[in-house]
């Protein structure tokens, strides 16, 4: 669930309720495999970046609840993205943007200490 595949599936996705959006399963089929995982897919061949990217995955998939995991989760973020040929100004763009798309949960105020008791 890296941010630029994250991306390019809610630019298909259709919008749902509020700011969230729907993510259809045929959304996932139009996500085209960069070059290092088609030729894996085809030969077998591991490079060094995917083989990375896929350790990585494994790892944030069998403990979601790392303390390192934004870390790891941004670290993926840039393997992934060079995967797909796009440059660091690339990737500080599409994290702007779904910084602003991304819907801003507000928490709700401390309940008041010093109510007044009728």
């Amino acid at each position: 669930k890296s941010l630029p595949v994250r991306l390019y599936c809610l630019a298909y996705s259709r919008r749902d309720r509020g700011a969230y959006r729907h993510l259809d399963s045929w959304v996932i089929g139009l996500v085209p495999f960069p070059e290092d995982v088609q030729r894996f897919l085809e030969s077998g061949a591991l490079t060094p970046g995917l083989e990375r990217v896929l350790e990585m995955s494994q790892t944030l998939h069998s403990n979601p609840l790392r303390s390192d995991r934004p870390q790891l989760e941004a670290e993926l973020d840039g393997l992934v993205a060079r995967l797909y040929g796009l440059t660091d100004d690339d990737l500080a763009a599409l994290r702007d943007w779904y910084a602003f798309i991304t819907p801003r949960r507000v928490a709700a105020p401390p309940p008041d200490a010093e109510e007044d008791e009728p």
